[in-house]
């Protein structure tokens, strides 16, 4: 890699490439949330369940999916959560994978009606952000269900462009707080991970700027807007990764003419429209 250069060139034009295919299937990515300067909410990087709470571990969950499906942009969209089985699924319920992640340690999957099924284990409700963090990621892979990349991928390029798709849905700056969580995420053994966490680090940055680069931003604005998100490593990340992402001259303007459209309207779209 090029000293000052967060991501390799394959993977810079990858992110190019799926953030491209996103915004053409599912419209311009939408701003995240402006922290106020006040107030600060709690984030679902925050977020677990407490003994304390009036509702069950699985009652909580399911207002938590509830509450992440709308912050990704994809309340409408017919998935399904349910707690890890204690036993494996019967021939009732068919499991799929996506073609560019064939090697995944995790098939989903659906039930009779095709809706997919995300698992989580109930202990993951107890740790801060991990949760969010495993839904997170299994939506961002939903999302690019139907995504067909142009050349074969590696493990650690499947792990990027799902990461791409999960700053497409506005949740970089979020999941920038869980990089551990991330990383245990991709685990492909209980020895080794298959991406590092500078990688992923580098990675969120990477996407995080170029969605809101997209839409006309500049590096200054989004310091300015989002920097009370980041951490201070990440914060300085952020002028890099736009720097690199301004040597893409050809690269950037097709995505600000995607995102910024001014002779059609995208319409709000959900997976079930291109099954």
């Amino acid at each position: 890699m090029i000293i000052g250069r967060l991501m390799r060139d394959e993977d810079a034009l990858l992110q190019f490439e799926v953030m491209s295919w996103l915004i053409r299937r599912y419209g311009p990515p939408k701003n995240p949330k402006v922290p106020s300067p006040l107030h600060k909410p709690k984030g679902l990087s925050d977020m677990y369940w407490e003994a304390g709470d009036t509702r069950t571990v699985c009652d909580w969950a399911q207002d938590s999916f509830g509450l992440i499906k709308n912050e990704c942009g994809m309340d409408d969209w017919s998935i399904q959560i349910a707690p890890h089985p204690n036993e494996v699924y019967d021939k009732r319920h068919m499991q799929f994978a996506q073609s560019w992640n064939m090697d995944s340690k995790e098939p989903y999957y659906v039930d009779g009606y095709g809706r997919p099924i995300i698992h989580y284990d109930s202990l993951d409700c107890e740790e801060p952000g991990c949760f969010a963090a495993r839904i997170i990621m299994k939506l961002a892979e939903i999302k690019l269900m139907n995504f067909v990349p142009e050349q074969g991928l590696s493990p650690m390029q499947s792990g990027i462009i799902t990461l791409t798709a999960m700053c497409y849905m506005r949740q970089g700056f979020t999941m920038a707080a869980l990089p551990e969580a991330i990383s245990q995420y991709f685990m492909r053994d209980g020895s080794a991970r298959s991406m590092p966490i500078r990688l992923i680090n580098n990675t969120m940055a990477f996407s995080s700027c170029l969605a809101l680069l997209s839409r006309k931003q500049s590096p200054e604005q989004i310091v300015a807007t989002y920097g009370a998100l980041m951490s201070k490593g990440f914060r300085k990340k952020i002028r890099p990764a736009c720097k690199q992402i301004s040597d893409y001259k050809p690269e950037v303007e097709i995505l600000r003419l995607l995102a910024n459209p001014t002779c059609h309207n995208f319409e709000s779209r959900s997976y079930a429209a291109f099954t």
